[in-house]
């Protein structure tokens, strides 16, 4: 369902007084509620008004009555350390439900439709309707971290008012004049906002790309072996060397090599790259974190010694992977970590902070762009296992379907790629936290093209489009039919792409089943006296790859139904796919 909505864009400048643009139909009391409750309470807040960051927000007044939007700080034409502040609000005035909220966070992700640059004191501005997130935005957006959607949906779900404020710290930005010098920002690809970089003005041929994908499914490290390691190098690569698809020209695999092989590789892969080129290295398998903040990637004979401490020389380095990375004569580097970063491999808890630090100090520079299947570290079977990486499979079904390409240009682009397999990975995995971090040109970098006019494609487009809570209702489906007939497809194709498009909402309902199921035996079993999470229970969630925003509802509600209904007797498994007749997987 469309977004109609009002606008306001507010400026308050150190050089000008302030500036204000409303839409014709803002009530009045609706202009004061936004001053009150969202522009005067930052501005008066001197940790956000004075430093350079950019903040989503969302703010609930009443049923039917949300604002929602985000405030950019910026430096003053004039410099002198003197900051400029711009909110742009929309209001919307109609009872919330579940479909309005999904498109309204994606709202928030994308970024404003308009913004105030280039605006004059005796402009009007207009209302919008928002039917998507695929416009082109006059600012980037924010990401919206899961645990924040989850909690907002929850509390919709309870007829709570919805409040939250994201705010997103910027690095410093240089003057216009040295940012107009420099080749390429070396910032992350979400600290600056400008509008996009024409595709046409990428000097990239589309066919002049080259892979390395590189596997480590067996190890010396004493936890266990990560055989869906292949199946991940597989069905990258069937779908990178495809001529319809990736038209990758190379495409090199490795997998299971000692380190010394597989450096020696890495680094003939980069040096000999052309200059106007792309090239990509995939690696999947394990990582580990040490106390200095260096990433070692496993290989073959990765082990630890007899104190329990990883053997570097067993192991790639992130240093020397970014040393041979920003060695290479090609202009276009993308590296992709699909990695494990469970409690039994890494020695030393970082957290998603340390590994972050570590991509900014050893795996960034000019053209070189790194896409992390998590910034969180979970146990092993969340992100791989015996089945693909959750991260990969949906990396290689935007390509194989063409779904990744959003606005239908018939380019999927880097952040396009990244962007749909964050999304779904996020749908059925709340907890997991897929990153891209590089320069800002880097998002527009063009990985593959798609046929524009495919009818498949074009009837997964209304799929996704119907579907946004995860279901198909009877008057959507009629829509469907309709669109089947007219593009003259047939019902088994029809029924794979729905299965397609609602399986992460499928498998995010059977991981909550599973783990009510789990947690109502442990409490059972414990005479129903205890409400607080055991170990095990504990590792469940962290193997669902689900958060607390997830379990605690399930937890509360069972504990206060077990006063009033009697127990019902459970069998103890370790698998509860049959019982709830679920025929698919968690990946």
């Amino acid at each position: 369902m469309p977004l109609s909505v009002e606008q306001i864009i507010h400026q308050s400048d150190a050089d000008t007084p302030l500036k204000t643009w409303v839409s014709p139909k803002m009530p009045k009391a609706i202009q004061q509620a936004f001053m009150l409750t969202i522009a005067n309470p930052y501005l008066r807040e001197a940790a956000l008004a004075g430093s350079l960051l950019k903040a989503a927000y969302l703010r609930q007044l009443s049923a039917d009555e949300l604002l929602f939007g985000w405030v950019y700080t910026d430096e003053s034409q004039s410099g002198q350390g003197k900051f400029t502040s711009t909110f742009i609000c929309y209001f919307f005035n109609q009872p919330l439900e579940a479909p309005e909220l999904e498109l309204i966070f994606e709202c928030l992700e994308a970024g404003p439709v308009v913004s105030s640059q280039g605006l004059k004191d005796e402009d009007a501005i207009d209302p919008l309707t928002i039917r998507d997130s695929t416009y082109t935005p006059a600012r980037s957006g924010i990401p919206i971290p899961s645990n924040v959607t989850a909690l907002n949906r929850l509390l919709l779900y309870k007829k709570k008012l919805l409040h939250c404020f994201i705010p997103y710290e910027e690095q410093p930005i240089p003057s216009k004049a040295k940012l107009a010098g420099m080749q390429h920002s070396a910032l992350p690809s979400e600290s600056i906002a400008t509008t996009n970089f024409p595709l046409e003005s990428l000097t990239l041929n589309l066919n002049n790309k080259g892979a390395l994908l590189v596997g480590t499914s067996e190890h010396q490290l004493g936890v266990q072996p990560l055989p869906g390691v292949k199946k991940d190098i597989a069905s990258l690569q069937k779908v990178l060397v495809d001529p319809k698809k990736g038209n990758f020209a190379v495409v090199d695999v490795l997998l299971n090599s000692d380190s010394p092989a597989m450096a020696a590789k890495i680094e003939d892969f980069f040096s000999n790259r052309a200059s106007e080129s792309l090239a990509l290295l995939y690696f999947s398998g394990y990582a580990v974190l040490d106390r200095q903040g260096t990433l070692y990637l496993s290989t073959a004979e990765s082990r630890r010694n007899t104190q329990g401490k990883i053997i570097r020389s067993t192991f790639i380095s992130s240093d020397f992977l970014g040393a041979v990375l920003r060695d290479s004569p090609a202009q276009q580097r993308v590296i992709i970590l699909d990695i494990c970063m469970s409690r039994e491999s890494s020695p030393i808890l970082g957290g998603s902070h340390k590994l972050l630090e570590t991509a900014r100090q050893h795996l960034s520079g000019p053209g070189l762009t790194l896409l992390i299947s998590s910034a969180a570290f979970h146990d092993t079977n969340v992100q791989k296992g015996v089945q693909p990486s959750i991260y990969t499979y949906y990396l290689v079904e935007g390509l194989e379907t063409g779904i990744a390409d959003s606005n239908g240009t018939g380019i999927i682009t880097l952040s396009k790629w990244h962007t749909y397999a964050k999304q779904k990975v996020q749908i059925a995995s709340p907890a997991l936290r897929p990153v891209f971090y590089g320069p800002l040109d880097q998002k527009q970098l063009p990985i593959a093209r798609v046929p524009i006019n495919d009818a498949r494609l074009q009837y997964r487009r209304e799929v996704e489009r119907l579907s946004r809570s995860g279901q198909i209702s009877l008057v959507h489906q009629l829509i469907l039919d309709n669109l089947q007939k007219k593009l003259n497809l047939n019902a088994s194709d029809c029924a794979e792409v729905k299965a397609e498009v609602l399986k992460p909402y499928n498998d995010y309902r059977y991981k909550l089943k599973r783990y009510a199921l789990t947690y109502l035996s442990r409490v059972n079993q414990s005479g129903k006296e205890q409400y607080s999470s055991t170990p095990q229970i504990d590792y469940l969630q962290n193997l669902l790859g689900l958060t607390d925003v997830d379990t605690e509802p399930i937890k509360s509600e069972i504990f206060q139904q077990l006063h009033t209904i009697p127990m019902p007797e459970i069998a103890e498994t370790t698998s509860t796919s049959s019982a709830l007749g679920y025929k698919g997987r968690i990946p």
